[in-house]
């Protein structure tokens, strides 16, 4: 024989106001320190994805060196880099500044014979940090000394 459950039944299942209450605290809460997980993450990634573009435009400088025959200059300032003898400017990420060092020039120069004036470029976001390294020699860019 079937049972039928009437609505009135004092066993009815669910959950009461104070679980419900309960959960959305912890889930807020939760959601709160993985916002600021984030946040303490980001700068490093704004760094990382800044090396990136940085490297390949390097790289593509001294192959224009390479085969056009003629010196190309990378000019550094506090937040961008300017390319292709002025015609292009790259912005660094919001709040990502940009060091050029090792070297007296406030620009970094590739050759015709691939080597370069060499530089340590330095990308500084908050305590977070990364650099390339051109070599004056062969002018080849890596993230080691």
């Amino acid at each position: 024989m079937m049972r039928i459950l009437s609505n009135a039944s004092a066993h009815q299942r669910g959950f009461t106001l104070l679980e419900l209450l309960t959960v959305l605290a912890i889930l807020s809460a939760a959601s709160i320190s993985s916002a600021s997980l984030v946040r303490a993450v980001s700068p490093s990634i704004d760094i990382n994805s800044a090396i990136v573009t940085l490297k390949s435009d390097l790289k593509n400088e001294r192959s224009n060196a390479l085969s056009r025959g003629m010196p190309t200059e990378i000019r550094v300032y506090t937040n961008a880099y300017v390319l292709k003898g002025g015609k292009f400017r790259r912005t660094m990420p919001n709040g990502v500044t940009i060091i050029l060092s090792e070297t007296d020039s406030p620009s970094l120069v590739f050759f015709d014979d691939g080597s370069s004036s060499g530089g340590k470029l330095t990308l500084v976001k908050g305590r977070h940090g990364e650099s390339l390294y051109v070599n004056k020699i062969t002018g080849l860019i890596s993230e080691q000394q």
